[in-house]
C-alpha cells in the first residue's frame, strides 16, 4: 500500500522538477528536448515512458541518458528500486 504525499513542481531553464515532501526529488532536463535527455542517479529508479493514451515508448538508455526518437508529449514514471517513492514528470519531445 503506498501513501499519498504533497508534492511541489518546480519549472526552471533546466526543465522541470518535482520535489516531494520531506525534500526527495527529481529532475529531467533538457525538457523540452530534441530528442535526449538526462535523469540523474538513474540507476536508482525503474523508468517507463509513457504517451498521452498510455502506450508504452521504446527507449534508448546510456547511463543517466534516454533518447527517444518520436516527436510527443510523454510522461516518465520513476519509481525507485528501494524505496516507495514514484514521480511521474512530463516531457516534451520537439524534433
Amino acid at each position: 500500500c503506498r501513501t499519498s504525499k504533497n508534492v511541489n513542481l518546480f519549472i526552471s531553464k533546466y526543465g522541470l522538477s518535482i520535489e516531494e515532501e520531506g525534500g526527495s526529488s527529481q529532475s529531467i532536463y533538457p525538457n523540452p528536448s530534441k530528442g535526449g535527455f538526462s535523469i540523474p542517479d538513474l540507476h536508482k529508479y525503474v523508468l517507463h515512458i509513457v504517451d498521452a493514451v498510455g502506450r508504452e515508448m521504446p527507449y534508448i538508455q546510456e547511463g543517466n541518458k534516454i533518447t527517444l526518437e518520436e516527436t510527443g508529449v510523454y510522461f516518465v514514471h520513476l519509481t525507485e528500486i528501494d524505496g516507495d517513492n514514484m514521480f511521474t514528470q512530463k516531457l516534451i519531445i520537439n524534433t
